[in-house]
């Protein structure tokens, strides 16, 4: 009776510590992740799955400048934990950057694998796979969200597959500190104040001292100390990386027209990030600038006059894709990236993986392992045979020796 009783303790135990993992675990917005690059086209399957938003791209680690090969990303995001962040104020760049680079926590787990089961310990390359894989999500200005300025949380910018340049940096400066880069933000602006970017860096600690940036491009200096900083621009381009990428430490905004000069220069971290970088949604509903009046989010719409090629508003895309659809937009990304529609096209066709193929794999693998089962149960059955005879004989030598 007091072994059963142990034991129920014991189970109630079990089970207290592990219903907090449980709703931690249903709340995290990214379900699972997983990247790729073995010269194969990774197509995630989203039969069976309820409320999540299957994601899946393409994208050039950009460690190096031209785009040779294509690594692959896949994941599953959760709808509601999406909505929760999309329906909140956005009136606190500190709290978006806080809570993305939690978010991203399963994305940044699932690089680990990739770095660790190709042997990718170059903190250089690791950058180039952060920043290619940010840099591959369309281009759109704030209008198409229906504010005049409004900050995405990474997750957000993920499902929508679309932002501007302050959306890149979050979900950039999210994946690199989890990754443990010492990761700033870099605020830019024009002499006059009337444009302006923002985009990330890296403190050039360990390895990435010796890593230069690309000719006509410059390291980033931190205006009150003077430090160097290796640049990490995630921004994509609207126009595709036509077959050239931005590489690692590109950094030409000081031969912008206007030029464009480092304003602000600040850890991601930095409790102070509200009054620094100033970055919060909201709407002027055509009165001057700056008339900032704060707005729910939830009403917005895509702007019609906009100019971006957008090819439905983020609200028609946040459902389960279709096989068709998916191939339609893995398409318009291998575009985005420089393939003409042809060699898009082959490169689906010839790396595609047989689903038949798969499955007979899958089946040799499980009848292999079955297989392997048996073997190691039949011999650990034969050594207890034998250890079994081996003690009676030794009792009975025993008996006789009395």
């Amino acid at each position: 009776m007091n072994r059963l009783s142990a034991l129920l303790r014991a189970s109630l135990v079990l089970l207290a510590m592990l219903l907090p993992a449980a709703a931690l675990a249903q709340g995290q917005p990214i379900q699972w992740a997983r990247v790729y690059h073995d010269d194969q086209v990774h197509e995630p399957d989203a039969s069976g799955t309820t409320g999540v938003r299957i994601l899946s791209w393409p994208f050039c680690p950009s460690y190096h400048d031209r785009c040779t090969d294509y690594a692959w990303v896949t994941m599953g995001v959760s709808l509601d934990a999406y909505s929760a962040r999309r329906n909140s104020a956005h009136d606190s760049i500190r709290e978006i950057v806080g809570s993305s680079h939690s978010d991203m926590a399963p994305l940044a787990r699932a690089l680990e694998q990739l770095f660790t089961e190709k042997g990718i310990t170059s903190p250089a390359e690791r950058l180039g796979y952060v920043q290619g894989l940010v840099q591959a999500l369309q281009y759109a200005k704030d209008t198409s969200t229906g504010f005049t300025e409004y900050p995405k949380y990474a997750v957000e910018f993920l499902v929508d597959e679309q932002g501007d340049c302050d959306d890149a940096a979050v979900a950039a400066s999210a994946l690199m500190r989890q990754l443990g880069f010492d990761t700033w933000y870099v605020l830019w602006r024009s002499a006059g104040g009337g444009e302006g970017h923002i985009s990330t860096a890296v403190s050039r600690t360990g390895d990435l001292a010796g890593v230069k940036p690309p000719s006509g491009s410059r390291l980033v200096t931190v205006p009150s100390t003077g430090e160097q900083l290796l640049h990490v621009d995630a921004t994509g381009v609207i126009g595709g990386c036509t077959g050239r990428c931005t590489a690692l430490g590109w950094n030409e905004w000081h031969s912008h027209s206007p030029p464009l000069a480092e304003s602000v220069v600040v850890p991601a971290d930095d409790p102070a990030l509200d009054s620094l970088l100033g970055l919060s949604a909201w709407r002027n509903d055509g009165t001057a600038f700056p008339d900032r009046k704060h707005r729910d989010r939830r009403p917005g719409t895509p702007d019609p006059g906009a100019d971006e090629d957008l090819d439905r508003p983020p609200e028609d895309r946040v459902t389960q894709q279709e096989d068709d659809a998916w191939e339609d937009a893995t398409l318009r990304r291998l575009r985005f990236l420089g393939e003409d529609e042809q060699s898009a096209r082959s490169y689906l066709t010839v790396r595609r993986r047989d689903p038949a193929g798969a499955g007979t794999w899958v089946f040799i693998t499980v009848l292999c392992a079955a297989g392997l089962l048996v073997a190691a149960a039949t011999a650990l059955r034969a050594r207890q045979q034998r250890l079994a005879l081996a003690a009676k004989a030794k009792a009975r030598r025993r008996s006789e020796e009395f």
